[in-house]
């Protein structure tokens, strides 16, 4: 009964609505929140998109709270409302008895931000379809890139999260958690007998200043560590590790962070293989008559000449080029 109704059509969003204090989400920090009647939330985004997306996702709507991502329909009944209960110290939207477009099936449910970065959904009504997960939706949160995010549940799935009554989905930041993010090199098959400098990248998810160490192993023969200090919340570092001279093989490659009374250790490790192979030759004629072509510049510059070649397989990268003039050997050799 308390808070104010948000006058909501089908597909419409409505906003911004002040929350009385700043919410920290993903690094940024919001004062003010908009509504969609589809059953989602963005700090920043004006759509009013029905299609429930995965969470996360690229696509528009972004700094996205997702409670229920469906296609409701308040215009058919139902109220939606906000309460700023600064009393509190939390913002709450409510949907109440909101059916869902086109049926009579309605929905209570809301989402509730604190002071404290907490964020809540809770489900006081939901109708069978959503309890079992044969009516799609999703629900999770996502950041303003949409390529961060957690994803609760989409589409009945993961059936152990599907919604109920009674039910409330906590999302909260943990006090220490770093974890490997990507590997920028080798970031793709690499030749053997070359120098490769690994460059990966770590990130602090927690609310602690933290120092840890970060171990790369590649193969069975190259082992690496290495300290990390003071990596600040919510921030990322990139770290580069001594030079690796791969074999001809294919090397399971591991990430590790090690940080004591990480909360969250299920993310500590980032695996991959790397390909690395000799160095060939691809003989190969193009099929195509020999011919030089000549370009010059400006004065300055000098003639240089050319002999167009076809790369026969996209797959293969050209390093360089030698060709051959001769009857017996009429053909182009190539370094892939």
């Amino acid at each position: 009964s308390s808070g104010t109704q948000v006058p909501l059509g089908d597909d419409d969003n409505l906003g911004p609505f002040a929350l009385g204090f700043s919410f920290d989400f993903y690094g940024q920090s919001f004062d003010s929140i908009r509504v969609c009647s589809n059953g989602w939330l963005s700090f920043t985004s004006e759509s009013h998109q029905f299609h429930h997306h995965p969470v996360p996702d690229g696509r528009d709507p972004n700094n996205l709270l997702a409670p229920l991502w469906d296609d409701l329909d308040p215009a058919q009944g139902g109220s939606v409302l906000y309460f700023a209960d600064t009393s509190r110290g939390r913002f709450v939207v409510s949907w109440i008895d909101v059916p869902f477009h086109g049926v009579d099936d309605s929905c209570t449910f809301q989402a509730v931000l604190d002071t404290g970065g907490d964020l809540s959904f809770q489900y006081l009504r939901l109708p069978a379809s959503v309890r079992l997960g044969t009516d799609s939706c999703s629900v999770g949160i996502e950041d303003d890139s949409g390529l961060t995010g957690l994803e609760y549940l989409r589409d009945g799935s993961p059936t152990e999260n599907r919604l109920h009554d009674s039910l409330t989905v906590e999302f909260y930041r943990l006090q220490h958690d770093v974890c490997p993010t990507a590997v920028l090199r080798p970031a793709g098959p690499v030749l053997a007998g070359d120098s490769v400098v690994p460059l990966v990248v770590v990130w602090n998810a927690g609310l602690n200043l933290e120092s840890l160490a970060v171990k790369l192993t590649i193969g069975g023969s190259y082992q690496e560590e290495l300290t990390v200090t003071g990596l600040a919340p919510l921030a990322e570092r990139q770290l580069q590790f001594p030079v690796w001279v791969p074999t001809a093989d294919t090397h399971a490659l591991e990430l590790v962070t090690d940080l004591d009374g990480d909360e969250c250790p299920a993310n500590d490790t980032l695996r991959m293989e790397v390909v690395a192979s000799d160095m060939g030759e691809l003989r190969y004629d193009d099929g195509e008559q020999d011919t030089w072509f000549m370009k010059n510049g400006s004065p300055a510059n000098e003639w240089a000449g050319a002999v167009r070649f076809s790369v026969p397989y996209g797959q293969f990268r050209l390093l360089g080029a030698k060709v051959f003039v001769a009857e017996t050997f009429p053909f182009s050799r190539v370094m892939v």
